[in-house]
């Protein structure tokens, strides 16, 4: 095979890369669960690749529109629930701030971090009060992770407020 044809084939590639990552935002945000699932099983993109503009990943725009069987899938393909936007925000904020209950207890059960502040320094639980969703306040007031004891989850906001 020639230069030229191998050249030809490496933006062929690409291309259809390409379309595949907008593919998975579109498919996340439109609740496409069995687009979001073909994509992630065929390996045609990566479950964490994040939008250019706002940073976007798959798991942000499926919080944001409520796609719960969405958020499953990307989770069960090990995409990262603590993935921040330009802003900060993990798609628990985006779940806490548009009243989302069933996603948000989704992403606390993949390990979501209910304690990482955005770059206004608010967390979830802040957003979830802001935006008056008294159940996923409460929610995420009584949260207790099994792996992380009081102590540990208290050094950890410590940590984070420094």
């Amino acid at each position: 095979m020639g230069k030229l044809a191998r050249a030809k084939d490496r933006r062929a590639i690409l291309e259809a890369t390409k379309q595949d990552i907008w593919t998975i935002w579109y498919a996340a945000e439109h609740g496409k669960t069995e687009r979001v699932r073909c994509l992630l099983e065929k390996g045609r993109v990566h479950v964490n690749v994040a939008e250019p503009h706002m940073q976007w990943t798959a798991l942000h725009y499926a919080a944001r529109h409520a796609h719960a069987s969405v958020i499953q899938v990307l989770l069960e393909h090990h995409a990262n629930p603590d993935a921040l936007d330009k802003y900060g925000n993990s798609p628990l904020h985006l779940c806490a701030g548009y009243g989302s209950y069933e996603c948000a207890v989704l992403l606390l059960e993949g390990g979501a971090d209910t304690l990482c502040p955005n770059h206004e320094k608010a967390t979830a639980l802040d957003m979830a009060t802001a935006m008056d969703h008294s159940d996923i306040r409460k929610l995420l007031q009584s949260w207790r992770p099994i792996e992380l004891s009081m102590q540990e989850r208290e050094a950890k906001a410590r940590r984070i407020a420094e």
